[in-house]
């Protein structure tokens, strides 16, 4: 019982740590003026009165 809570707990920590590392598109994002951010991308494009394009994609 307490090695499958042991093994859990690590699972989500270590994919977490995953979910949050930075891929060389997501470093160079900002600098191209792109953002990762869908609530402050729909605020911006708002704010400026042009339309917003969103693209998903996984980053290997």
């Amino acid at each position: 019982m307490h090695t499958r809570i042991l093994l859990s707990a690590l699972a989500v920590l270590t994919s977490a740590s995953f979910a949050t590392a930075q891929s060389p598109a997501t470093k160079v994002a900002p600098q191209k003026g792109w953002l990762n951010n869908l609530a402050a991308a729909k605020t911006q494009a708002q704010k400026s009165g042009k339309p917003l394009m969103v693209v998903f994609r996984c980053d290997p």
